[in-house]
C-alpha cells in the first residue's frame, strides 16, 4: 500500500515512511563525509596518523549503526536472524539443505557455532561491509576533491542492513574493484567469485573484470577480437532476454521475474552516470590519460539495462553505487575547477547540494524500509 505520490510520482513515500529514520541516516552520512574529508586533507598534508584517526572514527560510527540494532531494522532482517538462530540449533545439516548460497551458509554456520546472539552476526557483517566501504572511499576521494555528493553512499549502506547477502556481496565486489585498480587480476577474480557465493548476482562482476582486462591488453589484434566478441555476447544476452525470462519463470526466481523492475526511465540514474562517464573518458583521452575504472564500470552496467528491466535484477546496479558516486565526484571537480571566482564555486556547490538532497529523497522514498531504527546492544 502506498500513499499518494508526491511531486508527480518523483517521490514515492510509502505508508511506513519514517522521517526520523531518514534524518538519522542522512545526518550520519554528513558526519562520515566530513570525517573522510578531514582524513583526505590530513593524508594530503602527510599527517598519516591523523588521517587514520579520522577514518577510524568514521568506521566506528558506521560499524555501531550497523551492528548494534534490533532485528526489526530492515524488511529482511528478521528472516536472516531466524535463519541464523535455526542454524545454531540444527548445525551444518541445515546449511546443506538451505536455499541460500554456499559461502553464505558456511559463514552463518561458523558464526552461529561461536555465538547464538544475532548482534555478533551483525558485528561480523559490519566489519566486512563498513571496512571495505571506508577503504574504497579512502582510495578514491583525495585532498582537493569535491565531497558534496559523497553522502549518497548512505543509500546503499541502509539498504544493505536489510539485504544481508547482497550487502556482503557488495563488499566483495568493492574489494575486487580495488584489487582490479591495482592490476591484481587473480585476487580480483577470487573476490568476485567469493561475492557470488554470498549472492549469486555478484558473479556479474566477472564480466566487469573481463572487460577491464580486455581494455588494458597491449596486443591490438587480440583486444579487437575479444572486444567484438564481448559486444556480440552482450547483444545476444540482451536479445534473448524474453527467452531467459520464460526459463526463469519455472525456477525459484519467478517472483522477481513476474514483478518487473523500474522500467527504462526508472533507471535514469544509470543513464546519467553513463553519460557523465562518457564525457569524463573523452576528456581523459584528449589529455592522453587512461580512463578511470569507475567510468568504464558505469558504461558496462548500462549495457546490461534490459536485464535489469525484464528480469528485475535490480541488485546488480546497486553493487556499483560507489562507482557512480566516484564519477559524480569527478564531474563536480571538473565543474568547480572551471569557475572563475569564489562566488561561482560556491554557487556550483549549492547546485550540487540541491542535487544531493534530491537524490537522497528520491532513493530513500523508494528504498528506505520505513522501519524506525531500534538500538540494541
Amino acid at each position: 500500500m502506498r500513499c499518494l505520490p508526491v511531486g508527480l510520482g518523483i517521490f514515492e513515500f510509502t505508508h511506513d515512511w519514517s522521517t526520523s529514520y531518514f534524518i538519522l541516516f542522512v545526518g550520519v552520512s554528513f558526519v562520515i563525509t566530513f570525517l573522510c574529508q578531514k582524513a583526505a586533507a590530513a593524508k594530503g598534508h602527510g599527517a598519516v596518523e591523523t588521517s587514520r584517526f579520522y577514518y577510524c572514527i568514521a568506521f566506528l560510527i558506521l560499524f555501531s549503526l550497523a551492528a548494534f540494532r534490533s532485528d526489526k531494522v530492515g524488511n529482511d532482517t528478521e528472516e536472516y536472524v531466524e535463519f541464523f538462530e535455526t542454524m545454531g540449533r540444527n548445525g551444518f545439516a541445515y546449511a546443506v539443505s538451505s536455499k541460500f548460497e554456499v559461502l553464505f551458509n558456511i559463514y552463518i554456520f561458523i558464526i552461529s557455532a561461536v555465538s547464538k546472539n544475532y548482534t555478533i552476526l551483525f558485528m561480523c557483517n559490519a566489519c566486512i561491509t563498513v571496512g571495505v566501504l571506508i577503504k574504497y572511499i579512502s582510495l578514491k576521494w583525495k585532498m582537493g576533491d569535491s565531497f558534496v555528493l559523497l553522502p549518497l553512499f548512505i543509500i546503499g549502506f541502509q539498504y544493505d542492513l536489510s539485504a544481508m547477502r547482497s550487502g556482503l556481496g557488495t563488499a566483495f565486489i568493492l574489494a575486487s574493484l580495488i584489487a582490479l585498480d591495482n592490476e591484481k587480476y587473480i585476487k580480483s577474480i577470487f573476490l568476485s567469485i567469493a561475492g557470488g557465493l554470498f549472492h549469486t548476482t555478484a558473479f556479474f562482476n566477472l564480466f566487469i573484470i573481463f572487460a577491464q582486462i580486455l581494455l588494458k591488453m597491449k596486443k591490438r589484434w587480440k583486444a579487437k577480437t575479444l572486444f567484438w566478441g564481448a559486444v556480440l555476447g552482450i547483444l545476444v544476452l540482451n536479445g534473448s532476454i524474453y527467452y531467459i525470462q520464460s526459463i526463469l519463470l519455472e525456477t525459484r526466481y519467478q517472483g522477481y521475474v513476474r514483478k518487473l523492475g523500474n522500467g527504462w526511465f526508472g533507471n535514469w540514474y544509470l543513464m546519467l552516470a553513463a553519460i557523465l562517464s562518457a564525457i569524463i573518458i573523452g576528456r581523459s583521452y584528449r589529455k592522453k590519460m587512461p580512463a578511470a575504472s569507475e567510468n568504464i564500470v558505469n558504461l558496462l552496467v548500462l549495457s546490461m539495462l534490459p536485464v535489469y528491466v525484464r528480469l528485475n535484477a535490480y541488485r546488480i546496479p546497486k553493487y556499483y553505487l560507489m562507482c557512480r558516486c566516484s564519477t559524480y565526484k569527478t564531474m563536480c571537480n571538473i565543474v568547480e575547477s572551471r569557475q572563475p571566482d569564489f562566488q561561482s564555486k560556491m554557487f556550483a556547490k549549492i547546485i550540487e547540494f540541491m542535487i544531493l538532497v534530491f537524490g537522497l529523497l528520491y532513493f530513500f522514498s523508494r528504498n528506505a524500509a520505513g522501519t524506525l531504527y531500534e538500538f540494541r546492544f
